[in-house]
């Protein structure tokens, strides 16, 4: 529900999809709520677990607010910790997971008003 100056969304009112067993995926898109060109997500990774490889046709920022985690952009890995920030730019590569015995949890901000996903192709 979004309050009546259309300022703020109860998190419990953000549906929700387990994009990892055991963690949660849920996003606020502009479509959805008239942000203009970017959209965010709150992403919540239990201990060893994360996204699979994907990219997007945008560019992603991510701000880890608790845990440690493993960001894999492209053939880079990267580790963060509360506090970093980790930038994907569009149509590249990645992944992520929690490292370590705590969850991963970040925020994530694209640059466009609609989040696509793409995961490689299996033969």
């Amino acid at each position: 529900m979004v309050d009546s100056d259309g300022r703020m969304i109860k998190a419990a009112d953000i549906a929700a999809v387990e994009h990892t067993p055991g963690g949660s995926l849920r996003s606020v898109q502009q479509a959805d709520h008239g942000l203009g060109a970017f959209s965010v997500a709150m992403s919540d990774n239990p201990p060893g677990q994360g996204a699979i490889e994907h990219r997007h046709s945008c560019g992603e920022v991510f701000v880890v607010y608790e845990g440690r985690g493993i960001y894999t952009i492209g053939e880079t890995d990267i580790v963060a910790e509360p506090g970093d920030v980790v930038i994907v730019p569009a149509n590249t590569w990645h992944s992520f997971r929690s490292d370590g015995e705590t969850r991963l949890r970040h925020l994530a901000v694209f640059d466009s008003g609609r989040i696509d996903f793409e995961i490689p192709s299996t033969p």
